[in-house]
């Protein structure tokens, strides 16, 4: 239990948090302003 219990909620809390706001956020805001700063 020991030996799976970090492993199992580190790599998922790790992953789950580097695939979420850092992708989403960074995907959207950065094309975003290229676009709004282009077409402005």
């Amino acid at each position: 239990e020991g030996q799976e219990a970090p492993p199992l909620g580190g790599h998922r809390g790790s992953r789950a948090q580097s695939q979420g706001p850092q992708r989403q956020g960074a995907r959207p805001g950065r094309p975003e302003a290229a676009v709004g700063v282009g077409a402005g």
